[in-house]
Order: C-alpha cells, then sequence, then structure tokens
C-alpha cells in the first residue's frame, strides 16, 4: 500500500497552533523544526564572541553534567512516539534529535529533526514530531556546567534507530 511522503520539498506546515518548517539540505536531508525556533540556523559560540566551542557536544567539555541520563529519557519519548508497527517498518531508520537548551536553568528551548528523505520517517506526519518535541520540552532538564554556562546556548543531540529504546555511548 503506497504511504504519503510528506517531506519531499521544502515547506511550512501549519498544523493546529503551531507551525513547522521543513527544509530539504544537501545530502538530501530533511531538517524539520518549529517555524518559532530561533537558533536552528545559529552556531554555538561563547558569549559575545564568534568563538566556537571545542566540540564540547562529543565529550571532550562537558557543557552538561547529565546528559546521559537525558539522552536516555530523550530515547524513550522518541521510541514511544511510534507504534509498534511504525518501527517494525522502520527498521534502518534513524533520527537527528537536536536540542537547543538554555545555558542558564537546562531547559530545551527547541528541538530540529534530521533524516534521509527515502527514510520512512518520511511518512510519519507532523504531529507525532510534535509530540515528541513538546514531550522532550517538558521532561528533559539539563545541569549546565560552568563551561556550558559560557555558551550562548547549550546543543546536544544523537542520532537513534527508531526501533531501538536505548544505545549507551
Amino acid at each position: 500500500m503506497a504511504q504519503t511522503k510528506y517531506y519531499t520539498q521544502t515547506k511550512t506546515f501549519y498544523e493546529n497552533g503551531y507551525t513547522y518548517q521543513c527544509d530539504i539540505t544537501p545530502g538530501p536531508f530533511v531538517r524539520l523544526y518549529n517555524n518559532s525556533n530561533r537558533f536552528t540556523h545559529t552556531y554555538q559560540t561563547y558569549n559575545g564572541s564568534e568563538k566556537l566551542p571545542p566540540m564540547g557536544v562529543f565529550g571532550r567539555i562537558p557543557f552538561t553534567t547529565n546528559s546521559d541520563t537525558m539522552e536516555s529519557i530523550g530515547w524513550s519519548i522518541v521510541y514511544n512516539a511510534f507504534t509498534n508497527v511504525q518501527r517494525r517498518n522502520m527498521v534502518d531508520a534513524k533520527l537527528g534529535v537536536s536540542l537547543y537548551i538554555n545555558k542558564e536553568t537546562g531547559k530545551v528551548m527547541e528541538v530540529k529533526f534530521d533524516f534521509v528523505i527515502w527514510s520512512p520517517l518520511n511518512t510519519i506526519p507532523i504531529a507525532t514530531f510534535r509530540k515528541i518535541e513538546t514531550e522532550i520540552k517538558e521532561k528533559l532538564l539539563f545541569i549546565p556546567t560552568a563551561e556550558g554556562k559560557k555558551l550562548n546556548f547549550i546543543f546536544y543531540g544523537w542520532r537513534q534507530p527508531i526501533n531501538t529504546k536505548y544505545e549507551q555511548r
């Protein structure tokens, strides 16, 4: 049975009380995010400068003290957003989840999603991504380090196989 592919071109989705942007980027990748996001196209830098931090997301300099715990909760949120049938149909599908975190409070301010255009994720309605975004913002609370507080925001992200509950890095 043919399924609707929602994300084949750059466009804006106007939904019930929220607006999402879909950008098709080279690769080709689908980038989905809430239209109210301010940091999606902004580099993480040290406050008041253009100096980029040295790969903090990947463990060289920790910007939060509880990233592993929050990532585990985030994986559960993503996993549980899909039905068993959807997960079975997405054996090789991976979803990139990017978080833009308030450097003072540790709250997730924005969420962005990325996946390849030919992924079965292309058949998932925008409401599912909105549900993931909302739940992540409600349930994840990071603890910024002194180094993390020096940034304009804290970036954290992962690539998650849809049919996997959690993989520790």
